[in-house]
């Protein structure tokens, strides 16, 4: 194992460190103003003090299992993204998951999205190079997702609202949700994890390899998952052309229809047989 791989040592590291993270994977600054027009009416509310003592310590809970996890299997020799998907897949994710969201259902953060140049400022210069050039994918997600809101409107599924907010991962055993929906929902929950471990990274010096493979991982996961949702038409205009050209954004009723046609043809199969 070559030196400048992460130690199981620094796991205790990890985890004295997590409890600094304490913000919203958008980094939130909570004494920045509203923003205009409502633009940001889910991420912008008045939050009670215990609400938000109660959000935070869920993160906390969250970023602690992600943070060991991140680092025993790096250590171990996965790579980034593998180790990601590690986390994502471990049997505490849902519920540590679950519960965060939760809290943020009852008690939003509010304000407005750092910048990465002023949130990732001690970062190394390659790393923060990667983070700064990511910033207009963030302002256009913030936008894109207070217009969307929580309603699930725009995709026909087979699990329940309640079936969702128990798994993370709910879409992956749906039937009725293309291949390519899935993976950029699957996008927004990698990048949310590695938001969580950039947190952690800008806390302690990770190995500079591994830091920017985690902040490409970021800004990879984040511009999948704003693909889908420019590519949903009800909130494509909040999403600028020259982040996500037209000609790279989904043709999602194309997609759903071909996934009914397919669940048709399965079906008349299996009762012909």
């Amino acid at each position: 194992m070559e030196s400048n791989t992460p130690a199981p040592a620094l796991l205790g590291q990890l985890q004295s460190r997590a409890y600094a993270a304490k913000h919203d994977w958008l980094a939130l600054d909570r004494d920045a103003p509203s923003a205009r027009d409502g633009a940001s009416s889910r991420v912008v509310a008045d939050v009670a003090p215990r609400g938000a003592a109660d959000r935070k310590q869920a993160l906390e809970r969250l970023i602690m299992m992600e943070s060991e996890g991140f680092c025993l299997h790096l250590w171990k020799g996965f790579s980034v993204v593998d180790t990601i998907d590690i986390i994502i897949e471990h049997e505490e994710f849902p519920k540590l998951w679950r519960q965060y969201r939760q809290a943020c259902e009852v008690s939003p953060v509010q304000g407005r999205p750092i910048p990465f140049s002023t949130r990732f400022k001690g970062a190394a210069p390659d790393v923060r190079e990667v983070l700064v050039a990511a910033e207009p994918l963030l302002h256009a997600l913030v936008a894109a997702t207070a217009k969307l809101g929580g309603n699930p409107g725009w995709l026909e599924v087979d699990t329940s609202p309640s079936q969702q907010a128990e798994s993370p991962l709910w879409f992956m055993d749906d039937a009725k949700v293309p291949t390519d929906v899935a993976e950029g929902l699957l996008a927004a929950i990698r990048s949310v994890v590695a938001i969580h471990m950039l947190d952690i990274h800008h806390l302690m010096e990770l190995p500079q390899p591994y830091a920017i493979e985690l902040a490409t991982c970021f800004v990879d996961n984040l511009r999948a998952y704003l693909r889908l949702l420019a590519s949903i038409p009800s909130i494509a205009d909040e999403v600028p052309d020259n982040i996500i050209p037209p000609d790279e954004r989904l043709n999602l009723a194309a997609l759903l229809d071909r996934q009914r046609t397919v669940l048709k043809i399965a079906d008349e199969f299996r009762a012909s047989h």
